[in-house]
């Protein structure tokens, strides 16, 4: 499930970089099509807050991609290398959370 999350965070963060590199060639756009623009009209127009918000969402997207891998890699080894061992059966299963169509769901 932590890897899932890894990828869907890897998503926002591609989703960041996407945007952020948009708003820095509308900037430069904006800035070649009038270079006597001052830094207020640029800040008027949203151009520097966009990119700002999506340097920010690619920031936050590869920092919980990276815990969010790291832990599911990590959970997935020790849980691999606990069931192959020759007393997994006497070791009682993990609770696990799944994704149920009402929500998500405990199993044990």
């Amino acid at each position: 499930m932590l890897l899932g999350v890894g990828g869907l965070a890897l998503g926002l963060m591609a989703t960041g970089l996407g945007l952020g590199a948009r708003a820095s060639s509308q900037l430069r756009e904006a800035r070649r099509a009038d270079p006597g623009r001052d830094i207020d009209a640029l800040l008027a127009d949203g151009l520097i807050q966009r990119g700002q918000a999506s340097d920010r969402l690619a920031i936050a997207g590869s920092v919980l991609a990276g815990a969010a891998l790291v832990a599911g890699a990590t959970l997935l080894i020790i849980g691999s290398t606990r069931a192959t061992s020759p007393r997994a059966a006497s070791i009682p299963r993990a609770a696990r959370i799944d994704v149920i169509p009402g929500g998500l769901g405990l199993r044990f």
